[in-house]
């Protein structure tokens, strides 16, 4: 129900889908990676990184996390956490064309910001 409301941009519906499904299983690593995305989605990228961390904390290895964290780190300007983001992601997919891309973005706007 919760993606349904994020993919239609009822942000707010969608947190609290996506809060129910943590409380009844604080471990459900995609609803603590949506309830961010739907964060990201009304602007509030505190609590977005907040929550992708949380569910980087269940499931460490998750490629999709990693990503979006990485995405918004270079938004901020924190090009240093976004690349580590990155490497994150390499390490175990070392081919990712989408992540070698982005690191490539990110050492561009890096430079460009010097």
């Amino acid at each position: 129900m919760g993606n349904a409301y994020r993919e239609n941009k009822y942000y707010d519906k969608a947190i609290e889908s996506y809060k129910k499904v943590v409380e009844i299983n604080p471990e459900d690593h995609e609803a603590w990676n949506n309830m961010a995305n739907a964060y990201r989605g009304k602007g509030e990228l505190t609590q977005a990184i907040e929550y992708w961390k949380k569910a980087l904390e269940i499931k460490p290895d998750k490629y999709e996390t990693w990503y979006n964290l990485g995405v918004i780190y270079r938004e901020l300007g924190e090009f240093d956490l976004a690349t580590n983001c990155c490497q994150r992601i390499l390490e175990r997919y070392p081919n990712s064309y989408e992540v070698k891309r982005l690191l490539n973005t990110i050492n561009e706007e890096k430079e460009r910001a010097k």
